[in-house]
């Protein structure tokens, strides 16, 4: 439904619309500031639709308080796949572009402002920025759009060694989203389906990301099983050698970075399985020093675990510095 209000402010009615899609669940106490800091934008023709997969809190309620005739509630049962949530979101926009927003994530105002001007570049398939992180653990600013042109810009084979593109910083295009397909909806894909849009969308065009952080990200109390994730990111991996989108080399570098993590995050607990993964990181590995790093890694998986647990810190460290991950 289209939830309707007084005062909205119709000045920019002749700027291109940007259709802002936040899909949701039991995120009643962090929406309203994801839905102010869309209608604090600079750039005010923006239309947003939130899409609730039958939350159980006071979301419809959040919803009803903040909106405007550019507001658009959805309930739509997603099963927990966001994926769903966002194509849901998508089918319903009526913007020329189309960005999404995390219901837990805030906006900087002067967001769309800046983003929106790189999407001239035909080249640019989707535009992206750094960001800054809050909530239940503390990291400092990351320099994923660090360069001396004020931004990075990614194609696959960079994007298949690690997702340098947070979801609720981007903006794109509605058409080349439909041009793709959308998200891919695959369970196995859940926590991965954004990285695995912008390997479809950066087959032959890149990503932008702006270095200037443009997105308070929330960093969530419960971590999601890391194990599981990494697993499916081989499986991101193996469709695009199928749909011909990387080779078979690449996809091997690709596959030895994701061998690694999962090695690092089981070493504490699981010797066997990390030692597994740690041999197959080495074999698939596309530098020697990759290799030699691989091969003591495994090595270490023979001390005992109270030694294992005291130093996988210092070896996600390296996974962190040789950018396996």
């Amino acid at each position: 439904m289209t939830l309707q209000a007084s005062g909205d402010n119709d000045s920019t009615s002749l700027a291109p619309l940007v259709s802002v899609i936040i899909p949701t669940y039991n995120h009643a106490a962090f929406l309203p500031a994801a839905l102010q800091s869309v209608a604090a934008q600079t750039y005010g023709a923006t239309e947003i639709i939130v899409v609730d997969d039958y939350s159980t809190d006071d979301t419809e309620e959040v919803v009803v308080k903040f909106a405007t005739s550019r507001t658009k509630y959805i309930k739509s049962a997603s099963k927990g796949i966001v994926a769903t949530s966002r194509n849901v979101g998508a089918k319903a926009a009526s913007g020329e572009y189309i960005a999404f927003l995390d219901a837990d994530d805030v906006w900087a105002p002067n967001k769309l402002e800046l983003q929106l001007p790189h999407l001239a570049d035909r080249s640019v398939a989707a535009v992206a920025s750094d960001l800054w992180y809050s909530g239940a653990r503390r990291y400092s600013r990351s320099r994923r759009g660090r360069s001396a042109a004020g931004y990075r810009e990614y194609g696959n084979l960079e994007i298949i060694r690690g997702n340098p593109i947070a979801t609720s910083t981007v903006v794109m295009r509605r058409a080349d989203l439909e041009l793709v397909g959308g998200f891919d909806e695959s369970p196995e894909f859940r926590f991965i389906e954004d990285w695995e849009l912008w390997l479809r969308l950066s087959v032959d065009r890149r990503v932008r990301v702006l270095d200037q952080p443009l997105v308070t990200y929330r960093i969530a109390a419960v971590e999601r099983p890391r194990i599981p994730i990494l697993v499916n990111r081989l499986k991101v991996i193996e469709k695009h050698v199928r749909l011909g989108h990387i080779k078979p080399g690449d996809a091997a570098a690709a596959a030895s970075a994701v061998h690694f993590a999962i090695g690092v995050a089981a070493f504490p607990a699981d010797a066997r399985l990390s030692r597994d993964n740690f041999r197959a990181a080495g074999e698939k590995a596309a530098t020697r020093r990759g290799a030699v790093l691989a091969a003591t890694a495994r090595g270490a998986t023979l001390l005992p675990r109270r030694l294992r647990v005291a130093a996988a810190r210092g070896l996600a460290w390296v996974n962190q510095w040789a950018r396996f991950a």
